[in-house]
């Protein structure tokens, strides 16, 4: 009995150490996130990159920030370009981070050269560019409104990154793509040429993968008659190009939301959630269920009925954990409030929206991509513009799914004065669908004094660990959550 008494005692003291705890930057930068921005996370060697991406009045602005191995912050660093002059024209493609720090990928289109450049450019302490860089790759054209494009995606090893150069699109033919595969230190390693005989419309890509075996993976949204569905477009050095319509063959049902993410074996794996089809429909759009697909078995989509008939529900990110992989999504509704009298004798478009954040819900799937359980985790927020600090975060924590959200202070501490006051909380979730208590980070991040309120939709895992920004009106500061 003594032996039994000290291994439960071993045991919960070995569950207490491995409690999830929520550790702070050291230091803060001036930085203020704006309406619609666009995250992209990367991880090198030496440092973790958050990249902002925006448009405004028709101009690509992108910010960039790095964080060290101890959670320092560095200053944000506003990436620009020299747009040049008409004829000669120069844009910011894209800015990623690979090998031993961030690159920005520019385009340059010279008319009188008919041919539209990419360019790779170095970026200093202070955000600027390298005057001069490596030809990445160009493309012929003769039209300036027809130029062809660059997408680019970087392997989730962070040691390989493709460029795609999509020819100027001619009416009835395919669109013709070269390729370029580089190692971590931009060092040209294969190339060629290919195109997705039979589909002949203009080629616009949604998502761009790369895996780390080299595969790529082009996704494309196409219009039935009654719904929207993904196009998987993909190739391989081995196998070539072949075109896959992930299609819902269940006549009853359709997609409603998905999302896509490379597992760790390099297939892309799409899930999301099904809706009944209906001519006619009043009110909030409910799921019928959930569906998922695996590259490896491209003709088939699974699907499942849900418990609930749940409102509102967007697919919003995909976590693989050994013999389980989750998708999880929120309930979320955006409407754009009605304009004043003063907007509407402006005639200005600036218009509030008034946003609504309710339950996480999360479905977890065997590697196969059968459904395995679904559970809710209860929250309700209401918003307005932006929603970066309603939304939640996800990773693998200690081998478990760790969900990470603010949640209503008055759910956890006995004070009516404070009851909406946001509040970090953490819920675990094992494999076998077991959910762990919430933990909530009240004291730690001591929220009754901060200005500072934790923002999810920044987020990014990186080696056990899950990793936010956080912000009061000026600037910003990271909260790492881990086990220690």
């Amino acid at each position: 009995m003594k032996n039994y008494i000290l291994l439960f005692l071993f045991l919960f003291s070995m569950s207490s150490i491995a409690q999830i705890k929520a550790i702070q930057g050291s230091n803060s930068s001036t930085f203020t996130a704006s309406k619609d921005a666009e995250l992209l996370t990367y991880k090198t060697a030496k440092s973790d990159y958050f990249v902002f991406q925006r448009t405004e009045k028709f101009n690509k602005i992108t910010t960039l920030i790095s964080v060290d191995k101890n959670g320092l912050l560095g200053s944000p660093k506003e990436i620009m370009v020299n747009p040049g002059v008409m004829g000669n024209m120069s844009g910011l493609t894209k800015v990623v981070a690979i090998g031993n720090g961030p690159i920005a990928f520019t385009d340059n289109q010279n008319k009188n050269e008919g041919i539209n450049s990419l360019t790779a450019r170095t970026i200093d302490g202070a955000g600027n560019l390298s005057s001069t860089g490596q030809l990445i790759a160009t493309i012929r054209y003769t039209k300036i409104l027809n130029a062809g494009r660059f997408r680019i995606a970087i392997s989730p090893d962070n040691k390989k990154l493709a460029v795609l150069a999509i020819s100027p699109h001619q009416k009835d033919v395919a669109d013709e793509i070269e390729y370029f595969l580089f190692d971590e230190n931009l060092k040209e390693t294969s190339k060629g040429k290919f195109s997705f005989q039979g589909f002949t419309k203009e080629l616009y890509i949604d998502e761009f993968f790369i895996s780390n075996n080299a595969d790529f993976y082009l996704t494309k949204i196409e219009n039935d008659k009654t719904y929207r569905y993904p196009v998987l477009l993909q190739f391989s050095e081995k196998t070539g190009p072949s075109i896959i319509p992930v299609m819902i063959s269940d006549p009853t049902i359709k997609n409603m939301s998905y999302t896509s993410k490379l597992n760790p074996k390099g297939e892309l794996i799409i899930a999301g959630y099904t809706q009944t089809k209906s001519t006619f429909s009043v009110g909030d759009p409910a799921i019928a269920g959930t569906w998922t697909f695996n590259s490896a078995v491209p003709n088939e989509v699974k699907t499942f009925k849900s418990e609930k008939k749940i409102t509102n529900l967007v697919a919003k990110d995909l976590q693989f954990n050994g013999d389980t992989f989750y998708l999880l999504g929120e309930q979320y509704k955006s409407e754009m409030d009605r304009a004043t009298s003063t907007q509407l004798a402006q005639y200005t478009t600036e218009r509030n929206t008034s946003l609504k954040y309710q339950n996480i819900v999360v479905t977890g799937y065997s590697p196969d991509g059968n459904k395995k359980f679904e559970m809710e985790l209860n929250r309700n927020w209401n918003g307005k513009n932006t929603g970066y600090d309603l939304t939640f975060a996800s990773g693998i924590i200690n081998n478990k799914l760790t969900v990470i959200y603010n949640d209503q202070y008055g759910k956890y501490v006995n004070d009516p004065s404070r009851t909406n006051l946001k509040v970090p909380v953490a819920i675990s979730i094992t494999n076998d669908g077991l959910m762990e208590n919430p933990i909530n980070f009240a004291k730690p991040l001591d929220v009754e004094l901060s200005s500072y309120t934790m923002l999810p939709a920044f987020s990014f895992n990186t080696n056990n660990k899950i990793i936010l920004l956080s912000a009061n009106q000026q600037s910003v500061k990271t909260v790492s959550f881990m086990v220690q």
